[in-house]
């Protein structure tokens, strides 16, 4: 056993020597970097594929960092075609999870917002048969599935609390790295200047708004979970944890983010936990009155421009929407096709709703507000029949993130970020989870009683949860 272990440890010194030095030919003095991207990605793939949900979890972390790799490793695979660290990633994740629902036989059509997010899927194939970028429309396409892959794997594989409090951890941990670059950008003066007289921090990602966005649909998470536990050294961390993501958000300069946040923890105060209002809004409106540079952020919001000012896009945003809107009904099936609004504008839509119209038809819109009715639909239902207080804090914090995502989407371009939808549709995947965790949860329950008295309440609540699952899916 000890000559095995030596002569499988003397291979792989001298595969590792091989790889170095082929390396070095290659890449000179950027080899040692591209070999150890190269070996975190082949320990990374076997990961997915042998645990997908350790892989998971490891994607989840490390996703929101990946797009600063960007400008140092992206290789080309054309003239109009990129690969990079991120959609690497991607790719391991789409290959592994499509195995994992193959190899399983996961029923896909269980999973609520399935049938209409299929349904947009090929809707939004069959577009690109009109897309006059064809190849980058292909590459959207993909994303699109990979996000969907995802939702299945969230949906089906984290079912237990432990499972979903991992992935929350997970989630949570993303922040750590993009908010200590963010800090850096602030106190170098190293951040996006392109708005003069600010500078707005963009952490790990491309632009402060998807860096933003990214904030937005953590933040209510971060909440509910500080707002749970006692007091605690956990407790403590979270809170430093929220005020970190606070201030980063602050400092993105994110008008759209901002507002959104704000309808979000506004829910959250009405619905859930109302000292949040005594606190959120007198805070907010603090912050626009007496801090003069937030102040000037929304004060531009509304003077006129006629062509595309980064410090005030309002009214340019409504002009290029008046241009775009007949275009739709020129071809009101299918659309132009995917990746389209930026062949026709040179600019991107800035509005979600028109341009999913645009790319995909009035047909693609349709099933585009399907899948959103669907969630929310789903997360009401489940909100109603689960009794667990944690799970219907949760419920209520993706509803909340709802609530932001729908309305970021009337002003900026949230399904181009990538990341950002992926976070998002997490938390989607663990909303309608969540029935089922607090179904099997009382089951267990059930099983562990054993006195006839006790039970009463138990069997009510069952009685009620078979009544729910023997009802149409809302989704």
């Amino acid at each position: 056993m000890l000559l095995v272990l030596k002569r499988q440890t003397l291979w792989i010194c001298v595969l590792t020597f091989i790889s170095l030095t082929a390396c070095f030919t290659l890449f000179g003095e950027k080899a040692l970097v591209y070999f150890l991207m190269t070996g975190i990605f082949i320990l990374f793939t076997l990961l997915v594929f042998i645990r997908v949900e350790a892989g998971i979890l490891c994607f989840i972390m490390m996703r929101s960092s990946l797009d600063a790799l960007k400008p140092y490793f992206e290789f080309s695979l054309g003239p109009f075609a990129f690969i990079n660290p991120a959609g690497i990633a991607t790719l391991i994740i789409l290959g592994g999870g499509l195995s994992y629902i193959v190899v399983n036989k996961v029923n896909i059509l269980d999973v609520p917002a399935s049938r209409p997010y299929l349904a947009f899927l090929v809707i939004s194939f069959l577009s690109l048969l009109l897309s006059p970028g064809r190849l980058v429309g292909i590459s959207d396409w993909i994303r699109l599935v990979s996000i969907f892959v995802v939702y299945i794997l969230i949906s089906n594989l984290f079912e237990t609390e432990e499972k979903i409090n991992k992935l929350l951890q997970a989630v949570l941990i993303s922040v750590i790295v993009p908010s200590a670059v963010g800090f850096y950008q602030f106190l170098t003066g190293t951040g996006n200047q392109t708005v003069y007289g600010f500078n707005r921090i963009f952490a790990t990602f491309t632009h402060p708004n998807p860096y933003a966005f990214y904030l937005t649909m953590l933040l209510p998470i971060g909440i509910v979970l500080l707002l749970k536990d006692g007091f605690s050294s956990r407790r403590i961390g979270l809170g430093i944890l929220c005020a970190t993501m606070g201030i980063s958000l602050m400092l993105t300069y994110s008008r759209a983010a901002w507002i959104a946040v704000f309808l979000a923890i506004l829910f959250l105060g009405i619905f859930w936990y109302r000292k949040l209002l005594l606190i959120s809004v007198p805070l907010f409106f603090l912050l626009i009155k007496f801090n003069p540079v937030l102040a000037h952020r929304f004060g531009d919001v509304f003077e006129f421009s006629s062509y595309y000012d980064p410090q005030n896009s309002f009214f340019w945003r409504i002009k290029l929407w008046s241009q775009a809107i007949p275009l739709i009904f020129s071809t009101p099936i299918l659309g132009h096709g995917l990746n389209s609004f930026g062949s026709y504008f040179r600019e991107e839509a800035h509005n979600d709703y028109l341009r999913v119209a645009f790319e995909t038809g009035l047909i693609g819109v349709g099933a585009h507000l399907w899948i959103l009715l669907s969630l929310l639909r789903r997360a009401i239902y489940v909100y109603k029949r689960i009794d667990m207080q944690y799970f219907k804090s949760l419920t209520l914090a993706f509803i909340s993130i709802f609530i932001a995502y729908i309305t970021i989407m009337l002003s900026d371009n949230l399904m181009r970020s990538l990341v950002v939808q992926w976070y998002f549709w997490i938390f989607a995947g663990i909303a309608c989870s969540l029935y089922k965790v607090d179904t099997d949860r009382t089951q267990k329950e059930y099983r562990n009683l054993s006195s006839n008295g006790s039970l009463i309440s138990i069997d009510a609540k069952m009685s009620k949860q078979r009544n729910f699952a023997n009802e149409n899916s809302p989704g």
